[in-house]
């Protein structure tokens, strides 16, 4: 997951940001062992060449937004889906 900072000082979404955090860590707990952690999570900015190296080894990418629609993200990863092709899963609402 790569949840690229928005709005810090807003206190509502400090709060979800905890939340997430949270349930992050209690996953990665309950599942995780020394060799493998469930979920790996990103809570930053990624540069372009990072970005795309993480797309492409993705093996699928899921788009819940409900407001921004069907944004880059969705055709970032399909265009550098070259060596085997992700799934793509987008909400209802994108």
């Amino acid at each position: 997951q790569i949840a690229v900072p928005s709005r810090t000082l807003v206190p509502g979404y400090q709060k979800l940001r905890d939340s997430v955090h949270r349930q992050v860590a209690f996953i990665n707990g309950q599942f995780g062992t020394l060799g493998d952690i469930p979920v790996h999570y990103l809570d930053r900015s990624c540069d372009l060449t990072e970005l795309c190296a993480l797309y492409f080894v993705a093996d699928a990418l899921l788009v819940t937004s409900l407001r921004d629609g069907m944004n880059l993200v969705s055709f970032e990863y399909v265009a550098c889906q070259v060596r085997s092709p992700g799934v793509l899963i987008l909400s209802e609402f994108t």
